[in-house]
This record gives C-alpha cells, sequence and structure tokens, in this order.
C-alpha cells in the first residue's frame, strides 16, 4: 500500500508539471527561436543582392555602330547681274564692264529680245582687248557666251552688236559662286540659276572608304553633272557623270582620310534648286 500510494503521488506531481507547461487556449503558439544571423538581415524594401545574368558569348561579342548625325548645310543663291539696254539702229554696239570677284566660271547671255531679233556677244580682259575670251553669233534669247576662266579681281568687257531688227533686251550676267567647305555635312541645299554654272564644294575625308555623292531634290526635267577629283591631282579626275536627275551620283571607293577632295556639280539642262547628299 505505502508503494502503490508513492506512485500515486509522482504520477499527480508530473500530470500538474505537463499541464503548467501548455499554453492556455487564447494564446498563440510561441514561434520557434530563429536560426542563428549569418551578418545580414533580409529588407523587402532593399534590392535583391543576387547576381545580374551575364550576357550571353553572342551578346558580348555585338559591335553597336551609331549612325552618322545628319548636319545640313544651305548655300545662297549666285550672284546674277541685268542690264536693260534697247537696239535703236543697225550695227548698234553696247559696251558692259564687270569685275570678277572670284576665279571660276561666268556666264553672259541675252534675253528680252523681240522676235527675229538677233545679236552677236563678244568678251575681253579690259587688260588684253587683243584676245578675244569667247563670241557667239547671230542668237537669240538665251544665247550668250560661257568664260570658263575668268581671274578674280580682274576686269572683263562685253560688247553685244545688232545682227538683225530692233529691239530692247536685257544682258544677264551669272557670277561664280564662293567654293564651300563641306566636310562634316550630310546633306547641301543648293542650287543652279544659269546656263553652265559650276558650283564647287571641297570636302576632306574622316577616314578611308568608300563615299557615295548624290542629287536629289531637281525640279522639272532639270540635270547636272557631277565631278570628283583630289585638290592635290586637279588634272585627274576621280569620278564624273553627266545629265544626272534625282538619284544619280557618283561613288568614290579610294578616298584617304584626312586628304581634301573638290566635288562640282555643273548645270547641264533647266535650272532647279538641288540636294547634295554625302553617304559613307
Amino acid at each position: 500500500m505505502l508503494v502503490t500510494a508513492g506512485f500515486i503521488a509522482i504520477v499527480f506531481i508530473l500530470l500538474l508539471a505537463g499541464i503548467a507547461g501548455l499554453p492556455s487556449s487564447g494564446s498563440p503558439p510561441i514561434p520557434p527561436d530563429p536560426p542563428p544571423s549569418s551578418g545580414t538581415e533580409d529588407n523587402p524594401n532593399q534590392p535583391s543582392s543576387s547576381p545580374s545574368p551575364q550576357p550571353t558569348q553572342s551578346e558580348s561579342n555585338l559591335l553597336t555602330i551609331p549612325p552618322i548625325p545628319e548636319r545640313r548645310g544651305l548655300i545662297d543663291n549666285a550672284k546674277i547681274e541685268e542690264y536693260q539696254r534697247n537696239i535703236w539702229e543697225a550695227g548698234q554696239r553696247d559696251t558692259f564692264r564687270f569685275m570678277a570677284p572670284l576665279n571660276g566660271t561666268y556666264r553672259a547671255e541675252v534675253t528680252e529680245l523681240g522676235d527675229g531679233a538677233y545679236v552677236w556677244m563678244g568678251a575681253w580682259n579690259v587688260d588684253r582687248l587683243d584676245v578675244c575670251l569667247g563670241s557667239a553669233s547671230y542668237f537669240s534669247n538665251g544665247g550668250g557666251i560661257t568664260l570658263d576662266k575668268l581671274v578674280g579681281g580682274q576686269t572683263y568687257r562685253i560688247d553685244v552688236v545688232q545682227s538683225n531688227k530692233l529691239s530692247p533686251y536685257n544682258l544677264v550676267i551669272g557670277y561664280q559662286k564662293e567654293t564651300h567647305d563641306i566636310s562634316g555635312f550630310t546633306r547641301i541645299s543648293d542650287s543652279i540659276q544659269y546656263t553652265a554654272q559650276r558650283n564647287i564644294y571641297t570636302f576632306t575625308a574622316p577616314d578611308n572608304g568608300i563615299y557615295r555623292f548624290g542629287i536629289t531634290g531637281l525640279a522639272g526635267n532639270a540635270r547636272v553633272g557631277l565631278g570628283a577629283w583630289s585638290v592635290d591631282r586637279l588634272d585627274v579626275r576621280l569620278g564624273d557623270a553627266s545629265y544626272i536627275s534625282n538619284g544619280g551620283g557618283i561613288t568614290l571607293d579610294k578616298l584617304v582620310g584626312g586628304q581634301t577632295y573638290q566635288i562640282v556639280v555643273v548645270q547641264n539642262e533647266g535650272f532647279s534648286p538641288y540636294t547634295l547628299n554625302i553617304i559613307r
């Protein structure tokens, strides 16, 4: 009986100890202890510290070359002078003088002649009147002479002589434009305004390679010629094309970086604005 009573007492004590260790039914369970810290804490407001994905082999070998930025230039119109005269008598001779501001090509022609009226025209350097630089006989409206090697700073004389019938007329002189450096430009807006006009540009190639000079923006049936030379060898033409319409041009495939070239646009037919495009 003593053993049995002692055993019952021990069991009773163990049951009381177990009940005291249980949580009450209204309290949440106690969470387990967190694992040992690794020295950093996760913060949902901070970006993940996981490494970014590495480029594939094909992506790492890809070279992206940016396009050449467009740069446009606008060139002023040519200087054109017009003189009004009236032929009153047979054999009448009218004399005009002008100074060439630049070396280059100049054009003198007659307009506004009446039906059936014709004239003769000649040109000289005033310091060499024994040497005729050009002449044209028995022509009407639009006829004239092209003077392609005038010297800047020198004075020239043009005579218009009556050939057939009497009539008012206009003498029109087209002047050589300045040479423009178009290095670094991709498009040049310019114009052709008179017969045989020559617009001259210089272009320094930034690198060795292939360059395309093309024409767009011509109106109607206007046509132009295009030529290229090295400024160091103007006796050797690198490329040329005549009677170009929109989309025509020349391709120069052996230009040398750092060297300067001369590009010339020449009137072939009609008059029009145009755009000279440089592509590489």
